[in-house]
């Protein structure tokens, strides 16, 4: 079960978007907020994962909402959809439920009543371990796809495959030389060395291409050395910190899980 809700929230109304940040401020909701243009809430979308997001349709044009709706609803692991507006656009609302709204609340929002119709849809949503580490694979690729990757480079998959350990083995303090490269050479039947340089080429050529803003979004001046570009450590360290601060519910149930196994054969 997901034990904290992440809830995006893109509202321009200052006022309900100071309210919705107040309500929703609740032991089991994570809130996070953006700016409420097309880009921004994909991108927000993209990075944090949100189980849930809500919107206003009375934050832009009609044709813009439905845009927006149509492209998070066919996002990979699309977010659950929850429209709040003070007036309605003629045929509008009915457009956006039919594109991937799940819920619409018009004003005055009656908001005890939509924290538990939230509560309600996201309780359902079970722990499937394996499900989740095939998750955590796709995330890793959604995230190289954001920072413009070429993925029929070799150091793709030596990247992914790193970043993939660093998630997953959180207990262990990699040394980058000695151990996470000679456990990607030997699986694709090369040296360290090779897969050192192939990674370092790729992050570099990666980097160049990807826009300022993203990049901003994921690495600041205080977590890299050189600003300019990240080193292999660094870049596969903190990508794997966002990934997995957005599973931290279910590596929370798996750590639970081994306590409990671990109670039971004692």
């Amino acid at each position: 079960m997901i034990n904290k809700i992440r809830l995006l929230i893109s509202i321009d109304d200052e006022k309900l978007r100071s309210r919705c940040l107040s309500e929703f401020s609740l032991p089991d909701f994570n809130v996070l907020k953006c700016d409420v243009d097309s880009i921004s809430v994909e991108v927000s979308v993209m990075k944090y994962k949100p189980h849930l997001i809500i919107v206003s349709s009375n934050n832009m044009e009609g044709d813009a909402m439905r845009s927006l709706i149509k492209d998070l609803s066919v996002m990979h692991q699309s977010p659950i959809i929850i429209n709040l507006y003070t007036y309605e656009e003629e045929g509008l609302i009915e457009d956006l439920e039919n594109m991937g709204v799940s819920r619409s609340y018009s004003a005055p929002f009656d908001f005890d009543q939509i924290v538990d119709d939230i509560r309600k849809i996201c309780s359902l949503v079970p722990v499937d371990v394996k499900k989740g580490y095939d998750e955590i694979k796709r995330r890793i690729s959604e995230i190289m796809c954001i920072f413009n990757f070429n993925n029929c480079m070799q150091g793709y998959n030596y990247i992914r495959d790193a970043v993939f350990m660093a998630v997953t083995e959180m207990s262990r303090k990699y040394n980058f030389s000695k151990d996470v490269y000679p456990r990607i050479a030997a699986k694709y039947e090369t040296t360290a060395t090779s897969v050192e340089r192939a990674v370092r080429v790729a992050i570099s050529n990666s980097w160049k291409r990807t826009n300022e803003n993203v990049r901003q979004m994921f690495f600041n001046q205080n977590s890299l050395k050189n600003y300019y570009k990240p080193t292999n450590s660094e870049f596969i360290l903190i990508i794997s910190d966002y990934i997995r601060g957005e599973f931290s519910d279910f590596f929370e149930y798996i750590e639970a899980d081994k306590e409990l196994l671990s109670a039971n054969r004692s």
